[in-house]
């Protein structure tokens, strides 16, 4: 069972000093069948740029998430990496889920919302999912797949 959220007006809670938004949550189980919310690096680098360019306090006081305007499930998201590896030629097995937590997703609040940040940056937009998974599944493909397989022979 998940951890009772505090009342409303609770104080935010402290991590090593440093308040915790209001819109926290505890840690809870993620299911294959709940919405994500999907955050890439390349949306936040872009979005602290137009943060930067915006006029002053456009932003100031604001609690913002920088996320995909999708919001697929678990199984939606991994169905698609899968098939994005597969389309580059690399072997990914069929996928099996169980109702049991996945223990990888790091955003355990469900599906976010962007919407507050695209009206007060007019000019940002998030990548769409599918080209935002392609460009990374590019990268690891040509970077990092090599190393993972050398990785996995040695052990």
């Amino acid at each position: 069972t998940n951890p009772p959220l505090p009342p409303l007006g609770t104080p935010s809670p402290t991590l090593a000093g440093v308040t915790v938004p209001s819109t926290w949550c505890p840690p809870r189980t993620r299911r294959r069948s709940q919405p994500l919310g999907l955050v890439f690096a390349h949306d936040v680098a872009n979005a602290i740029a137009h943060a930067v360019a915006a006029p002053p306090r456009a932003l100031s006081g604001q609690r913002l998430h920088v996320c995909c305007d999708e919001a697929p499930t678990w199984a939606e998201f991994v169905e698609a990496t899968a098939s994005a590896l597969r389309s580059r030629g690399v072997s990914a097995p069929p996928l099996r889920f169980s109702e049991k937590d996945t223990h990888f997703v790091s955003v355990d609040c469900g599906a976010l919302d962007g919407s507050a940040l695209r009206r007060l940056l007019p000019g940002w937009r998030p990548k769409p999912l599918r080209e935002s998974l392609e460009s990374t599944i590019a990268w690891w493909v040509g970077t990092m797949w090599k190393q993972f397989e050398d990785a996995r022979e040695e052990a």
